[in-house]
């Protein structure tokens, strides 16, 4: 199908122009997201689907991409972004679609000189070479700044109807976004969270005690506050009434290792959910009882404690929690932001 391209969006306001431009075409646009584990904005994509009028397909990025992470080519950014080897691991899996639909480009709502380590000319040059597509990736909002693409050269796409845009400023994309009366998208300043300094620690912790395939503990790097309390566990204490249902329901959707997730929910006191990752022991039910009481509200002390109710694959049971975390052992155990800078 020569007038078919496929849409790589983001959810964000430069994806959701190019695609929009193209749509103007009169091209038949393929809209893609590649999920990544470690967040999708679903809310985003969906407003995107209501702007232009179609349904966005979604593709998971999967465990080889948690390889990639692990061992980019061409290393990382300011934090834990391997921006240049993700993007040749995107275009490279668009390939297939790429041909199974016989589309003319990739579209991408990518702008020159945005982002320093994976928007540069030279950087962009080298991704379109590594994964193989030299021609076939069209970016709209900079088209003109680059040489004409192989849909350009063959009349499927108008060359005078595309772009010049560059740099970091999002101005001429808003103004844009105005005249083509696309009034709902995310704010710009957003993106992914490999490049946020207080991601970097849990995936590190990742990376160091987890393996490529265990997507399901890749996900859970989304949610709460992560301690690890020992080379074998760590425990993830939700931040809110969200967190803490998502949490709970790991223990009864994937508890069929009875090793491998145990809740801590609070009985007697309002306080988070804690998720304990890995074998559980004394040490861990102690751990986990008292981790809840620190981020609990403070509330009169029953004279047995606080009841908690642990629920794991093998059953239910009740633990009583009398002490909590100190602010230097909260800080020890805390992967991330550091515990005594964050506490009144």
């Amino acid at each position: 199908m020569e007038r078919t391209v496929i849409a790589l969006v983001s959810g964000g306001l430069d994806s959701l122009l190019a695609t929009r431009l193209m749509q103007l075409q009169g091209l038949e646009v393929y809209p893609v997201h590649l999920v990544s584990p470690w967040g999708c904005d679903e809310k985003a994509i969906e407003n995107l689907e209501r702007q232009i009028g179609q349904h966005v397909a979604r593709i998971e990025k999967g465990t080889e991409y948690i390889g990639v992470v692990r061992n980019p080519i061409y290393g990382y950014g300011k934090n834990m972004n391997p921006c240049v080897d993700c993007r040749i691991f995107m275009f490279r899996r668009m390939v297939p679609l790429l041909r199974e639909l016989d589309a003319a480009a990739i579209v991408t709502g990518e702008v020159l000189g945005q982002r320093p380590m994976s928007q540069m000319r030279a950087q962009i040059r080298r991704i379109d070479r590594e994964s193989g597509l030299n021609g076939m990736v069209l970016r709209p909002l900079s088209a003109k700044l680059f040489p004409p693409t192989e849909a350009e050269l063959r009349g499927i796409v108008e060359r005078a109807l595309l772009y010049g845009f560059h740099g970091r400023g999002r101005t001429p994309q808003m103004a844009l976004a105005a005249k083509l009366g696309l009034t709902e998208y995310s704010s710009p300043g957003g993106g992914c969270k490999l490049t946020t300094p207080g991601f970097t620690p849990k995936l590190r912790d990742f990376l160091a005690h987890y393996s490529d395939d265990d997507i399901i503990d890749a996900t859970l790097l989304n949610y709460g506050r992560h301690f690890r309390l020992n080379d074998e566990v760590k425990l993830i204490l939700g931040r809110d009434e969200e967190e803490n249902r998502i949490l709970e329901r790991y223990v009864r959707e994937h508890g069929e290792n009875p090793a491998r997730y145990t809740a801590y929910m609070p009985e007697s006191l309002t306080g988070p959910t804690a998720l304990a990752c890995g074998p559980i022991s004394d040490e861990a039910d102690d751990l986990a009882g008292r981790a809840i009481l620190r981020y609990s509200r403070a509330q009169e002390m029953p004279p047995e404690g606080h009841a908690i109710r642990v629920i794991s694959p093998t059953g239910e049971r009740v633990i009583h929690a009398t002490q909590p975390l100190s602010r230097e052992e909260a800080a020890s155990l805390r992967i991330g932001p550091h515990e005594l800078r964050l506490s009144p």
